[in-house]
């Protein structure tokens, strides 16, 4: 997709579509758990409850990338993300809410499982669990508006 995305502001600029205009257009788009880092921040494209805290994230709300790496000695990526509107700053949980991307037209020809692990940490901070098999597949968030 971000090779895609490139060409897509390449051709704006020669055919003389305003970026602004073209970002816009693009909102909204599911972003793979690889594309994070490179989004900074984005929305929800679902609800996200977590488990035994009252908390839902609702769809379209704004999260702020915080880290995003492996795992050392496990196939696992970590990825940590902040709400920019938080439902309770104090809440927080030792256990984890497992949650499975809403699908999207990407085609799956292995059909697995590919749930993430999801905790709370206070401040509304989120820690998202990846399976490397999974790092590149669409993630819950979506690319966000200018």
């Amino acid at each position: 997709m971000k090779l895609a995305l490139a060409g897509l502001f390449l051709i704006s600029s020669v055919i003389g579509i305003p970026s602004p205009v073209l970002a816009q257009a693009l909102a909204g788009q599911p972003l793979e758990w690889s594309e994070l880092e490179d989004a900074g921040r984005f929305h929800l494209r679902q609800d996200v409850p977590i488990e035994n805290t009252g908390v839902i994230f609702r769809e379209g709300q704004e999260f702020h990338l915080v880290a995003l790496h492996g795992i050392e000695g496990i196939s696992m990526i970590y990825a940590e993300a902040y709400a920019v509107q938080c439902p309770d700053l104090e809440a927080h949980t030792d256990e984890v809410t497992l949650v499975l991307p809403r699908p999207t037209d990407k085609p799956d020809p292995v059909g697995r499982d590919r749930r993430v692990a999801v905790d709370l940490k206070r401040g509304c901070h989120i820690g998202i669990y990846i399976e490397a098999a999974d790092y590149y597949w669409p993630s819950f968030f979506q690319t966000a508006a200018n």
